[in-house]
């Protein structure tokens, strides 16, 4: 386990696959806005580098389902507190799809933060 300070990451326009930390790191925490108007899934993995992906086929370490925008929630903001937090050794890279294993990203990128350590 890293112990440290919490350090916000903005994750800004994220459909498909993008690095959010090519190093070890511990995700304490997240707030997302999903503007789309079905649920969507932000999937995280434990590589160092995007090219060890596979949207689709590589089963992603964490997945996070992010509220849809819409009449029960007119935001779409996801807020999760990840207690013990989830400990990724090599670095942590995530996509935002339509399912929780699936290769379609989302129609609108979502925009939020994550808690890293």
């Amino acid at each position: 386990m890293i112990i440290g300070e919490v350090k916000p990451t903005a994750i800004i326009n994220l459909a498909g696959l993008a690095s959010i930390k090519a190093t070890r790191g511990h995700v304490t925490s997240a707030v997302i806005i999903n503007p789309n108007n079905s649920l969507a899934y932000l999937q995280l993995f434990d590589v160092s580098s995007l090219s060890a992906i596979t949207l689709g086929t590589t089963i992603p370490n964490a997945v996070i389902p992010l509220t849809a925008s819409g009449a029960g929630n007119a935001t779409g903001l996801t807020v999760a507190q990840i207690d013990s937090g989830w400990f990724f050794a090599n670095g942590i890279m995530a996509a935002c799809t339509t399912t929780s294993n699936g290769s379609t990203t989302v129609a609108i990128p979502v925009n939020g933060t994550l808690g890293i350590e």
